[in-house]
């Protein structure tokens, strides 16, 4: 099965590429039932919209949001290796220059874009799913960790809880997660870096029981390994702020 891509933009290419697919679309159909025009007849073709035509209308349309840097222009290489200027637009943006289109070509450029939209939800959902599975799964294994813990430190059944608080919340701190927050509220990025710093951590416990670190040196060795190795993985996932001061994570999902 083909992994679908997410698709939060659309590129002017991509788009006036769509509209002269549905334009050509909308002339045969035309043609066969004999409904063009004296214009359309003596062309011989549809009327092919031009990528620079469609960056004027663009920037008529987006003047303001161009200008405020809201609206991204980019280059791209055209068929002779030469750069050229293409923007790139949200999903919800390309709507709007479509105004000059028919209503056959605009309605389905719309129905193209709402398909795009449809497939994001559907990814975003899909995406949650997992991370909900997966965080059973980091779960599982934490309390698995933690238990083999408490019984190589002899601690008695009633002073456990305490301890699985203790690492719990040792591991959403290094996660720089705020305090309070419960699981099921954690955004997808959170979750995500919550889970890393859980099998780090996690990998840590069993580090020290191999070694033979008395119990009550653990907490802080793990701590410790746990935040150096989160620093150096998850630096590599995330743009990571005052770092030198402790791990700040910047979460962008």
């Amino acid at each position: 099965m083909e992994m679908m891509k997410k698709n939060e933009t659309i590129t002017s290419i991509e788009l006036v590429k769509k509209i002269n697919e549905l334009r050509e679309k909308e002339y045969q159909e035309k043609a066969k039932a004999g409904l063009l025009t004296e214009k359309e007849t003596l062309s011989g073709r549809y009327a092919k919209l031009r990528h620079n035509d469609l960056l004027k209308i663009i920037r008529k349309e987006f003047k303001n949001k161009i200008a405020q840097g809201k609206i991204s222009l980019s280059k791209y290489l055209d068929k002779n290796n030469r750069e050229r200027e293409m923007f790139e637009l949200t999903l919800s943006q390309s709507k709007q220059v479509l105004l000059r289109e028919s209503a056959t070509v605009r309605e389905k450029v719309i129905e193209y874009i709402e398909y795009l939209e449809n497939q994001n939800r559907q990814l975003e959902e899909l995406a949650r799913l997992q991370a909900r599975v997966l965080t059973k799964i980091t779960r599982n294994i934490e309390t698995l960790s933690l238990k083999t813990l408490l019984e190589y430190g002899k601690i008695k059944k009633e002073r456990q809880k305490i301890y699985y608080i203790h690492y719990t919340n040792l591991a959403r701190d290094i996660a720089g997660l705020p305090k309070g927050l419960k699981r099921d509220k954690l955004t997808q990025g959170q979750l995500g870096i919550l889970q890393q710093v859980e099998l780090i951590m996690t990998a840590a416990i069993n580090e020290c029981m191999s070694e033979n670190i008395p119990f009550s040196l653990i907490y802080k060795e793990v701590k410790d390994r746990t935040e150096i190795k989160a620093k150096v993985l998850l630096k590599a996932l995330q743009k990571v702020e005052n770092v030198e001061k402790g791990i700040t994570w910047k979460i962008e999902y």
